[in-house]
Formats: structure tokens, sequence, C-alpha cells
């Protein structure tokens, strides 16, 4: 099945197809704006919770019915999207069992409200273009996995070369791991400025500075 469901098949209605593109926005922009902080702080403002109920209750229609349609309940498991779609409606349900004040002072609740941004994933669906896109990225997984492996060894690489030129009381790099940051900020040329060689030559910092 691939990482992606197929959109002319899952929604070939026009009306249908925007409907949940409007739903997934308004979610979206109900969950940025509910966390301005005198909205966060105001616990009277129900509004945010009502807009969100609608949108989840439409989401968990839209993936029961999904469900209940599919050939194949195994290959539906099989898309990555699918799952997503699941993450996305998860946390406004555990809030409900929980209980609302309760759930907002839990560390692992945090923790599960970030998957309330996967919803924008579901706009996949509706884009061939973005579908094609993740396809693309999927069957180069392991040619990336591998570009990612090669970055990581230059970073261990440099940082720890430069931890020990760079190595005094005064120096910056307090260990392997400050090191090792400045060279990730440096190959992927953000180049911060927090992190900088102070006591290297010239020649030795261009060497571990082999990106313009």
């Amino acid at each position: 099945m691939g990482i992606c469901g197929v959109p002319e098949v899952i929604y070939s209605s026009p009306n249908l197809a925007t409907s949940n593109i409007i739903i997934i926005v308004i979610s979206v922009i109900n969950l940025v704006w509910e966390s301005i902080p005198k909205y966060r702080k105001d616990k009277s403002i129900e509004t945010f919770f009502i807009v969100d109920t609608v949108c989840v209750s439409y989401f968990t229609l839209d993936l029961v019915l999904r469900i209940m349609s599919t050939p194949s309940l195994r290959n539906f498991l099989k898309v990555v999207l699918n799952w997503f779609d699941f993450l996305a409606i998860v946390p406004f349900y555990v809030e409900l069992i929980v209980g609302r004040e309760s759930a907002s002072g839990l560390a692992a609740f945090r923790i599960l409200r970030l998957f309330r941004i996967t919803r924008l994933f579901k706009l996949i669906r509706h884009s061939s273009r973005m579908m094609l896109m993740m396809e693309v990225v999927s069957n180069c997984l392991s040619e990336l996995v591998m570009l990612f492996l090669t970055w990581v060894m230059g970073t261990l690489i440099f940082g720890t070369i430069m931890f020990y030129i760079e190595e005094s009381d005064s120096s910056d790099f307090k260990s392997i791991l400050h090191a090792c940051w400045w060279a990730a900020v440096t190959m992927t040329t953000v180049g911060y400025g927090d992190l900088y060689p102070q006591n290297t030559p010239r020649s030795i910092h261009w060497l571990c500075n082999p990106f313009p």
C-alpha cells in the first residue's frame, strides 16, 4: 500500500474533499490560537474546546467510516497516514477520560498533545503532488538514512578533532558534545555563532569547516 492512501478513491467527491480541508484548517488554527498566553491561562473560555470537539468528532466519523468501508483492514493499517489520523484524535479522548484539569498537569499528556499537530498530515490526502513527494521519500529512505549517517560521522569526527585542539580551561568547547554541536551547525551552514574556535589557526578552522 505504501506510505499514503489514494485521494481519488478515498475522497472522490469534491464537496467531501473541500469539507475535509476546511475542517482541518479550522482545527489547526484553533490549536495555534489557543496557545496564546492570554487564552491559555483563561480557563473560562470554552470556545476552543467546543471547536476542537466538533473537529475531532468529524475526524473520528471520517476514520470510522473509512475503516468500515475498507476492503482490507490489513492493508488499511499499513498506510502510515491512517495511523496519523488515529494519533490526531487520541489526545482529545484521553483528555476526556482523565479530565481536562488533571490531564493538563501530566507531563505524559503534554507529550501526547503534540500529536494533535499530525492533523496537518490529513492535507496530504488531498494533494496528489504531496502524496507523490511522500512516495519518493519513502522509496529513497535507505539513501536518506545513509546520507544522515554520513553527516553524523562527519559531525563526530570534526567535533572530536576540534575538542582536542581547543581543549583548555578557557575554551567554549566543554566536551565533545559541545564541539559536535559546533560541527553540526557549521556543516549544515546554520552557524549560530554561539560556539566558535578561539585558539585554532585559521588553517585548522577551515579544515574543520568544509562547507561555505
